[in-house]
């Protein structure tokens, strides 16, 4: 089974203009081609160590800008985007609607995350059925992975062709869930309550991007009036106006932070 759509990119600095080559051939081979072309912006989120601990800087040849949303102290996030047409180029096209969902999770519930490992669930649709990951999104055609002697993986589309895509690393030192989906809704508001009391997070970071033909446009704004998701309070947020697109991240945790 072969799901279209890629989840969060760690990537380095100087493998950049590689990747985005990678991406322009990817474009002639398939119909919907990659955000990074169609949409002319797309995310590239960078790991905190590669920034910190990296001489190399953006590299100009990328027509692209860089970002740190987030307390640089605490938890932040690295956001690149990149167009075809040159930074400050003619962006009005947009060739349809566009949004993504991401919750970045760490601090996790170690009964929950037992699930994810061999001890726990003798298989991937074992530890799915179990966790309620089945139920995050319904009617969802899933691929799942249980990795050995922990760990899970697995993406889900739709009849529609909308994807959701979850990676666990489950051990408790540094335990760590990202959910990623791009269903179009107008509130993403139960879904990220269901992701929340499914993996019981310490704190989180949430991402919404939405362009203007988007039926979830106003989502980025609706989560900037909502303080708190139950036990979970925002502690930071940024609301940000890209070319086609309104972003929105937010951190949360449990009190206390």
């Amino acid at each position: 089974m072969c799901l279209q759509h890629t989840h969060t990119i760690i990537i380095y600095p100087k493998s950049i203009p590689r990747a985005l080559e990678a991406w322009e051939q990817q474009d002639g081979e398939r119909g919907r081609g990659t955000m990074l072309r169609e949409h002319t912006l797309n995310m590239l989120h960078v790991s905190r160590w590669a920034q910190k601990n990296s001489s190399m800087s953006w590299p100009t040849e990328c027509n692209g800008l860089a970002y740190c949303l987030g307390s640089q102290d605490k938890e932040c996030w690295y956001l690149y985007t990149w167009s075809s047409r040159g930074i400050g180029g003619d962006e009005e096209e947009v060739r349809g609607p566009d949004q993504t969902l991401e919750i970045l999770m760490s601090e996790l519930d170690p009964m929950v995350m037992s699930i994810f490992t061999r001890e726990e669930s003798s298989s991937a649709a074992e530890a799915t059925q179990k966790s309620g990951i089945a139920n995050l999104i319904p009617n969802m055609v899933i691929d799942d992975y249980l990795f050995e002697p922990c760990g899970y993986s697995m993406n889900g589309i739709a009849k529609s062709g909308c994807y959701m895509t979850i990676h666990i690393t489950p051990e408790p030192e540094f335990s760590y869930v990202s959910f990623e989906c791009n269903v179009p809704q107008a509130s993403y508001k139960e879904v990220i309550s269901r992701v929340l009391e499914t993996f019981q997070p310490g704190k989180f970071v949430l991402t919404v991007f939405a362009n203007k033909a988007s039926v979830a446009s106003d989502a980025p704004q609706e989560l900037q009036k909502i303080p708190a998701f139950g036990d979970w309070l925002r502690h930071d947020m940024q609301y940000c106006r890209l070319q086609n697109y309104d972003f929105i991240y937010a951190f949360y945790s449990k009190f206390p932070s």
